[in-house]
């Protein structure tokens, strides 16, 4: 596996206030005694540089919540966008105006994550702490009218677990397309112990989203990365967005805070480094203990999915037992036996004759010696390694496209039937570099 010099994404907070009072938020601070953090908007636009100048692929702007800062968050959309990085938004929308959203649509961000923990009034009252459900609603018929891409996400905890199925319905009626639930992870330094899913309770949310999915025809996720093992083993057997997830807090992904400090994940209070004092290289170095399995819970070494997993949320864990290698609260027991799915991509047929596109997108970046980097879809889903002289083949692709596959071979003086030509072409049809050109 390749030892990254770098995160290949970062969450950046621009600001620790927030307009809600979420009690299940795990940066909440319940005893309302710290002073805010806040930078001044050049300083929160030098770290995105430093991001920038990091070569980064992903961003996503969070808080507390951006949108008290839009000035500043439609600025680091814009420059982020301006470097080929995906961006994305985490916003509770109740701030959103139709200018800000204009912005954002111009700079082509990338995706919004909506928070609405429940559509029941009361409920949704209580878990924001006096936010205005009816001002929410409103908001979200503007974005939905956009078209801008969105996701919307109910956190949830004991508060709200009765209203999955309702929530879904009423924002599947009002056109959200992609519906998550996902259970409340604890706030290491305010654990709400009282509030935590059971196991059961997981379930039960588990067959509410199933059941969005089935009869409301939603895309359905959990945005957080839960332990294999809490899934049933049916589920495990389904091609589904969520059972892809898996802790990459300090492996692939960081979180700057408002200040600066560098942190594993936005779960994480730990800071590593600052990203104005220190080079990013030296804070990931510092890193090393989320990568080499020190934070894996000695069970789960055994366990068939440990590089699909990681053990759940390692921060969640801590604040349930006091270590950071603890188990997570979610976990069942080690799965021993290999669960393999039905294979999605049977070798694809392809003949000289066939014309291929070039992906929209399309990013790469130096590692160490003749390792590289590159990728062409959004969240970093198809990561590829390559070595240089596999990634200037891209490049001319990238140059040459559309053509057909039988004049390729001979612009790089290929025989088509070469094997090795072929498995190269292969690889980038499945990983999404080049596509079929339909007629």
């Amino acid at each position: 596996m390749l030892s990254l010099t770098r995160p290949i994404s970062a969450q950046i907070e621009v600001t620790d206030k927030c307009n809600l009072r979420c009690k299940h938020c795990y940066h909440l601070d319940f005893d309302c005694k710290k002073n805010s953090k806040d930078s001044p908007d050049e300083k929160v636009v030098s770290m995105a540089e430093k991001l920038v100048e990091n070569q980064i692929f992903s961003a996503i702007i969070t808080g507390g919540e951006p949108l008290v800062r839009k000035h500043l968050t439609t600025e680091l959309v814009r420059r982020f966008k301006e470097h080929n990085i995906d961006v994305s938004l985490n916003t509770n929308l109740q701030l959103l105006d139709e200018a800000t959203l204009g912005e954002f649509i111009a700079s082509h961000l990338d995706g919004m994550l909506i928070s609405c923990p429940s559509t029941n009034y009361e409920t949704y009252k209580c878990m924001t702490g006096g936010g205005d459900l009816q001002r929410f609603l409103s908001k979200l018929e503007i974005l939905v009218q956009s078209g801008q891409h969105f996701s919307v996400n109910m956190v949830v905890n004991k508060r709200n677990l009765g209203n999955i199925r309702q929530s879904a319905e009423s924002l599947r009626d009002m056109g959200v397309k992609i519906f998550g639930a996902t259970p409340m992870g604890l706030n290491l330094e305010n654990p709400d112990l009282n509030n935590l899913l059971t196991a059961e309770e997981v379930q039960k949310l588990i067959e509410d989203l199933m059941w969005a999915k089935d009869n409301l025809g939603l895309s359905v996720d959990i945005f957080e990365a839960l332990p294999k093992c809490a899934f049933p083993a049916w589920i495990r057997k389904i091609d589904l967005p969520f059972l892809n997830r898996r802790c990459q807090a300090g492996k692939t992904v960081i979180s700057v805070s408002n200040n600066g400090d560098v942190r594993t994940c936005s779960h994480n209070p730990k800071s590593y480094g600052n990203i104005l004092d220190e080079p990013l290289g030296v804070i990931w170095q510092k890193m090393a203990e989320w990568r080499n399995f020190e934070t894996i819970p000695a069970r789960c070494h055994d366990c068939k999915k440990l590089t699909k997993c990681f053990g759940g949320c390692r921060i969640t864990a801590k604040a349930y037992t006091g270590d950071c290698g603890g188990e997570d609260p979610w976990m069942s027991s080690p799965i021993l036996i290999d669960e393999k799915l039905p294979n999605k991509n049977p070798e694809i047929e392809i003949n000289p004759d066939m014309s291929v596109s070039f992906a929209e997108t399309f990013r790469w970046r130096h590692e160490s010696g003749d390792d590289y980097l590159m990728t062409s879809t959004r969240n970093n889903r198809n990561i590829t390694v390559v070595n240089k002289q596999l990634l200037s083949f891209v490049q001319y692709l990238k140059q040459a496209c559309p053509l057909k596959l039988g004049n390729l071979a001979k612009s790089v003086k290929k025989d088509f039937t070469d094997s090795e030509f072929q498995r190269i072409i292969r690889l980038l049809l499945t990983r999404g570099f080049i596509s079929p050109q339909h007629r």
